[in-house]
C-alpha cells in the first residue's frame, strides 16, 4: 500500500511540474481564500487489517466493500502554501463490531466525525494542479462511544479560476483509541467553492 501511495504522489508531482508553467509568476502568490466544500467519502477498515496480518494474505478492498459517507469542509489559507481545513461528516459503518449481523436494531451504524488538518503544498494556490500532504487530529462519536485518530495522507487540488476547486484525498488514519475505532484508509472526492469577497484595489 505504501508503494501505491508513493507512486500516486510521484505522479501528482510530475503532473504538477507540467502545470506549474501556468502559475502566476509574481513574487507574492495569493493565499487560498475561504472555501466551503462538499465531499463523497469511502472508508476501508479491512485493508489495514490484512496489511498487518502475519498470514501473508494481504488484500485490498474493492469500492463496493467499503463504507460510504458524506462530509462538508471549511478551508482557509494560512500562507501561500499551507492551508487549514476542517471536515465534519458521517460514515455509515458498524463500529460496534466486525460482524454487522450482530448490530442492535436500536443503534444506527453511523460515525460522526470532526477533523481539523493542516495541508502542505509545494506550489502556490494559483497552480492549476497542486498535490499536498495532510496531517491532523480527528475525533468522532461512534455508536455511543467517543474515539480519536490521527489522519495522514496525500491529496491534489484542481484549481478553476481561483474560486472553485476539485479536491481528491487519500488518508491512512491511525487509531488513537483502538477499542473504539481501528486503523483505516479514507478516500474523498469533493468540490469546494470560494466564499471570500475580493478586495478592490484603490
Amino acid at each position: 500500500m505504501k508503494q501505491k501511495l508513493t507512486l500516486l504522489f510521484s505522479f501528482l508531482v510530475a503532473v504538477t511540474c507540467v502545470s506549474a508553467q501556468t502559475m502566476d509568476t509574481k513574487s507574492s502568490s495569493p493565499k487560498k481564500g475561504t472555501l466551503v466544500g462538499v465531499h463523497f467519502n469511502a472508508l476501508d477498515i479491512k485493508t489495514p487489517l490484512t496489511l498487518k496480518s502475519s498470514a501473508g494474505n494481504r488484500t485490498f478492498s474493492k469500492i463496493q466493500d467499503m463504507d460510504l459517507g458524506l462530509s462538508v469542509s471549511y478551508w482557509k489559507g494560512l500562507t501561500n502554501k499551507i492551508d487549514f481545513s476542517a471536515r465534519a461528516g458521517v460514515v455509515f459503518h458498524d463500529y460496534a463490531g466486525d460482524d454487522r449481523n450482530e448490530l442492535n436494531q436500536k443503534d444506527k451504524p453511523v460515525g460522526i466525525e470532526l477533523e481539523p488538518t493542516l495541508n502542505f503544498r509545494p506550489y502556490a494556490n494559483n497552480a492549476l494542479i497542486s498535490p499536498f500532504l495532510t496531517v491532523g487530529l480527528g475525533a468522532g462519536y461512534y455508536m455511543g462511544e467517543f474515539g480519536a485518530y490521527l489522519p495522514t495522507g496525500v491529496g491534489a487540488q484542481f484549481n478553476f479560476s481561483g474560486t472553485s476547486y476539485v479536491l481528491v484525498q487519500a488518508q491512512y488514519r491511525f487509531a488513537l483509541t483502538k477499542d473504539i475505532i481501528k486503523d483505516n484508509l479514507f478516500y474523498s472526492l469533493g468540490f469546494a467553492q470560494s466564499i471570500s469577497t475580493e478586495k478592490k484595489k484603490k
